[in-house]
């Protein structure tokens, strides 16, 4: 489904570009003065508005799709770097039965690089 929704996309954008050169239109009201035509009085719809709301929708759509799909095959995952000097069993130990927990990570940080891991996502806490 996903495949298709982004190819129908892809190819709408192209047919986009495609049509703009022609600039075909559907005149609503058609504006007179005097009885001649006007142009800046008249309301119409171009056939490129409507090819790119159609776009406009699709797009959110795929989105939403794609992100609950991701979400169902991605388990969520906590992940916590343990700042310590200490190299001693007591750290292992809490840092061994903190990776058995379902959807939690935890990993030793370094503290020079907290600020920089915390901005990139290598963690989403850093216990000191």
């Amino acid at each position: 489904m996903k495949l298709k929704l982004t190819k129908l996309t892809e190819y709408l954008f192209y047919l986009f570009v495609f049509l703009l050169p022609w600039q075909t239109r559907w005149i609503i009201q058609s504006g007179t003065i005097r009885g001649e035509f006007w142009e800046y009085g008249s309301f119409s719809l171009y056939g490129t508005d409507i090819l790119l709301l159609v776009i406009l929708i699709l797009l959110p759509a795929m989105v939403t799709i794609f992100s609950n799909a991701v979400s169902e095959v991605i388990t969520p995952t906590i992940r916590i770097g343990v700042i310590t000097d200490k190299k001693d069993s007591l750290y292992n130990e809490a840092i061994q039965k903190l990776n058995s927990m379902n959807g939690l990570s935890c990993d030793m940080a370094n503290k020079s690089s907290m600020n920089t891991d915390l901005i990139l996502g290598t963690y989403h806490y850093i216990i000191d």
